[in-house]
């Protein structure tokens, strides 16, 4: 629309200019004063028609800048190839969800039949069954460890108690040492209380006992702990397959 407007008024210049140049080309003095009226008529028209041009000029203008806004070709293309890309996603996960239906469906079918031919039932059972009898040996295990941290506990009872009669005899036998310039006989008598009747072995056996002991005291304490982790384990892998039935 609005280029048969620009159409139209260069058109209308084209004619003007036209008749401005056939008015010049005639010269006879009695058409002067026409001619003036003529040039003052012309010279309206091209002023509205310049003015014409302008406002078309703006309209066209306004117009691109407004297409240019509205329809962005690049951004439309972005748009489009985002649309397309969700749709093939879309499609995709349709397909995939499709397929699990009908496993499930599958599935679904197999149990019940497997269900109406009483097999589920009778090996749940038993495994209901072997559960039952597996906690029951974890319980007594559970307990049996109970049991033998309580020895190990009385162990290393003996043990500090070992410990604590070595530091006195030690001390004793020490205590002896600095007195025998003093008095001989008041040696022999404190030595006598150091090596305490039922305590015949030597300082440096006990010694060793006591280190044996406890070594045997760690090894004991490190398999005591891995059993009853492997208890926890088997008694929350048999908790799980409980659920599950």
């Amino acid at each position: 629309k609005i280029l048969a407007k620009i159409e139209t008024l260069s058109e209308g210049i084209k004619n003007v200019l036209e008749k401005m140049k056939d008015k010049k080309e005639a010269k006879p003095p009695q058409v002067f004063m026409r001619t003036k009226d003529e040039f003052k008529e012309m010279d309206a028209n091209l002023k509205s028609t310049l003015k014409k041009i302008r406002e078309y000029t703006h309209e066209i203008s306004l117009s691109r800048r407004l297409l240019t806004n509205s329809y962005n070709i690049e951004e439309i293309e972005q748009i489009e190839a985002k649309v397309k890309a969700k749709q093939a996603e879309s499609a995709r996960l349709k397909a995939d969800n499709k397929k699990i239906t009908d496993w499930l469906a599958k599935n679904e079918k197999a149990k019940q039949a497997i269900h109406e031919n009483g097999f589920y039932d009778q090996e749940v059972y038993k495994l209901k069954d072997a559960y039952r009898e597996d906690k029951q040996k974890i319980r007594e295990l559970y307990y049996d460890t109970l049991e033998k941290r309580k020895q190990l506990i009385e162990k290393h009872d003996v043990v500090v108690s070992l410990e604590n009669n070595i530091r006195r005899m030690k001390e004793l036998v020490d205590i002896a040492k600095r007195e025998k310039g003093a008095d001989p006989r008041q040696f022999e008598e404190t030595i006598k209380e150091a090596i305490l009747p039922e305590r015949e072995l030597e300082i440096d056996e006990m010694q060793k006992k006591v280190d044996d002991a406890k070594q045997l005291m760690k090894v004991e304490q490190a398999e005591i702990e891995k059993k009853a982790k492997m208890q926890e384990d088997k008694i929350s892998e048999m908790e799980y397959r409980n659920k599950v039935l």
